[in-house]
């Protein structure tokens, strides 16, 4: 399951806890999280997608079967949300991580 999103209220979360799957230890805190964890988990698969076909919008409109237009509409609108979380990440923190 990808988390980006409380299921309850729709907000922010903050990952407090890592444990590894092979050995169980873990750790807690304030965890770093990428801005590509507020991206919605098909926004994720699409950015996974688009870097395992080397950036490729026509490739990626072959295998999606859809229009070169549509595939470099969505990734605009990612773009545009990745910017958005950025920038509240920068004025929450006062600084690009």
């Amino acid at each position: 399951m990808r988390i980006h999103e409380c299921p309850f209220c729709k907000g922010k979360v903050q990952f407090k806890k890592v444990e590894c799957q092979q050995c169980g230890v873990s750790f807690e805190g304030d965890l770093y999280t990428s801005p590509l964890t507020g991206l919605s988990e098909d926004q994720q698969k699409f950015i996974e997608l688009f870097i395992l076909n080397s950036g490729s919008l026509k490739a990626m409109a072959r295998i999606l079967e859809v229009t070169y237009p549509t595939v470099r509409s969505k990734l605009n609108h990612i773009i545009d949300k990745l910017t958005t979380e950025i920038q509240k990440e920068s004025h929450n923190h006062g600084k690009a991580e």
